[in-house]
C-alpha cells in the first residue's frame, strides 16, 4: 500500500497484535526505557500510570471535560445548556423543548459523534433514555444544550510547540447526519476570520493550562454569523491527517469518508488497494 503512494514505511513502529501485546509494549516503553507516551485517548490507572504521560493527564481530562467547555471559552461561543445530575435528568429534561442535544458530562470521548444524542420529538427522547439507563455506570452528569440550526459545522484546529507557538492548521466542514454521527470531513480554504479567531483564543487558554500539541475544536455557525463551540478535542481529530498532508495531495476535491469494515479484513484490504490504485489518499483506522 505505501509503495502504491510511492512513499515508504517510517522507521520507527512500534508493533503490538492484541490488547494484551499493546499493554505489555505501554509496560516495556515507559517502566524499562524511561519513555513518556503522549496518548490521543486516557488509559486506566492499572494500564499506566499517570506520570508516563508526556502531556499531564489532569490536564489533558480536564480540557477534554465536556461540562468544563465555559472554562476554556471565557464563557463565550457558549449555546444555552444545562448540566444535571444523572438521577434528575428525567425530571429537569421536561423543562426544555425539542430539539435539544444530550450529551454525557464528564471526560468521555465522543469520537464520531458517538455518545452524542439530538433529540427532535419525544421518540427521539425515549430511545436517549433508554441508552442512558444502558450505560449508568458511565457517567454521572449529562448535559442538556440547546440545539443550534447551524449553516456550517467547522473542526478548527491548531498545534501549539514551545519552539513554533501557537499555528493554525487549517479547518475541515464536518460531514454530519441529522443526528450528529459524523461521516467525514472536506477541507475548508475560505473560512472567516472570526471562526478562527474565536478557535485560535480556545487554543491558547488550553495552552495557558498546560496543552501542547495538536487540538480541533467543533464550532458552529448560525444564519446571524455566531459562532457556537459545541465540542473541544484537545487532541487529534479525525480531519487531522487531511490538513496536515494537504500540501502533498494532487490538487482538487479533498474530501474524507468515515465508514466501517464488518470485520472481512481481506475485503476491507482490497478495497483499499483498489482506491490507492485510483491515486487517492486514504486515511484509516482498523478497530
Amino acid at each position: 500500500m505505501f509503495k502504491l503512494v510511492e512513499k515508504s514505511i517510517p522507521p520507527h513502529i512500534y508493533k503490538f497484535n492484541n490488547q494484551e501485546t499493546y499493554e505489555g509494549l505501554l509496560c516495556r516503553l515507559t517502566h524499562e526505557q524511561g519513555k513518556k507516551i503522549y496518548f490521543q485517548y486516557i488509559h486506566d490507572e492499572n494500564i499506566l500510570e499517570k506520570e508516563y504521560y508526556a502531556l499531564n493527564k489532569d490536564i489533558f481530562m480536564a480540557l477534554n471535560n465536556k461540562s468544563r467547555i465555559p472554562e476554556w471559552t471565557n464563557n463565550k461561543y457558549l449555546p444555552q445548556r444545562e448540566i444535571v445530575p444523572l438521577d434528575q435528568f428525567e425530571t429537569r429534561i421536561q423543562s426544555w423543548s425539542y430539539p435539544f442535544v444530550i450529551k454525557p458530562g464528564d471526560d468521555l470521548p465522543t469520537a464520531g459523534g458517538y455518545g452524542v444524542m439530538i433529540c427532535y420529538n419525544d421518540n427521539d427522547l425515549k430511545k436517549a433514555v433508554r441508552r442512558i439507563k444502558e450505560a449508568t455506570s458511565e457517567t454521572n452528569h449529562l448535559i442538556i444544550e440547546q440545539k443550534i440550526n447551524a449553516v456550517n459545522n467547522y473542526c478548527v484546529q491548531f498545534a501549539y510547540s514551545e519552539e513554533m507557538g501557537v499555528v493554525y492548521l487549517g479547518t475541515a466542514q464536518q460531514l454530519t447526519n441529522d443526528y450528529g454521527f459524523y461521516n467525514g470531513n472536506e477541507n475548508v480554504t475560505d473560512l472567516p476570520q472570526h471562526v478562527i479567531d474565536a478557535g485560535k483564543e480556545i487554543m491558547e487558554i488550553g495552552v495557558s493550562k498546560g496543552f501542547y500539541g495538536v487540538a480541533g475544536f467543533d464550532l458552529l455557525v448560525d444564519d446571524q454569523n455566531n459562532v457556537f463551540a459545541i465540542d473541544l478535542n484537545f487532541r487529534q481529530n479525525g480531519s487531522t491527517s487531511m490538513l496536515l498532508l494537504a500540501d502533498e495531495l494532487t490538487s482538487g476535491y479533498h474530501k474524507f469518508y468515515s465508514y466501517f469494515a464488518n470485520g472481512n479484513n481481506t475485503k476491507f484490504f482490497n478495497a483499499i488497494i483498489k482506491i490507492c490504485e485510483k491515486r487517492c489518499f486514504i486515511s484509516f483506522i482498523l478497530l
